[in-house]
């Protein structure tokens, strides 16, 4: 993982994140989040806004599989990159596509558009009650950086700014 994608690990009971740890079960006491917005998430579920999910997008494309019924099927696939054989009857066909991962999201346990009051910062928006999300509006490396850097501090100056849960 290069130092621009960098993960950080946080615990859900102390609150508190670290960048790695060689100490025997520590991943499994932490969950692995986007160093980035890792103050973010932290303010919020100190706050009593309980996250579930999140992701600050990033500038590089994933390569995924998809085990599907048929040739036709995998062809629906956008950025699909090729096809083989398995040896499964049921999912005959693994399908082989690239796709943007640049999805800024943060999805929380419950309903908080609700119990939210405060307006999101320009370019977040909430896409149901228990998800906000942001558009990128730059994909080049370096600007992309540069906006999702400028994003994650806008909703984190936010987040500082809600009153607790009751």
């Amino acid at each position: 993982m290069s130092e621009v994608e960098k993960m950080a690990y946080y615990d859900l009971k102390t609150n508190e994140i670290w960048a790695e740890s060689n100490i025997d079960r520590f991943h499994d006491e932490h969950i692995e989040i986007d160093e980035v917005i890792a103050p973010l998430i932290r303010e919020l579920n100190i706050k009593g806004y309980k996250t579930k999910f999140c992701c600050s997008g990033h500038p590089f494309y994933s390569l995924c599989e998809a085990m599907v019924d048929s040739e036709e099927t995998a062809k629906a696939f956008v950025g699909l990159i090729g096809t083989e054989r398995t040896e499964n009857p049921r999912v005959p066909v693994r399908a082989l596509y690239v796709t943007q991962d640049n999805d800024f999201y943060i999805t929380f346990e419950e309903n908080e558009q609700k119990a939210i009051v405060l307006a999101l910062p320009d370019g977040f928006e909430w896409d149901d009650e228990r998800t906000i999300r942001y558009t990128y509006n730059n994909y080049e490396f370096y600007a992309f950086l540069a906006e999702r850097a400028k994003a994650a501090k806008a909703l984190h100056d936010w987040a500082i700014q809600l009153p607790p849960v009751a």
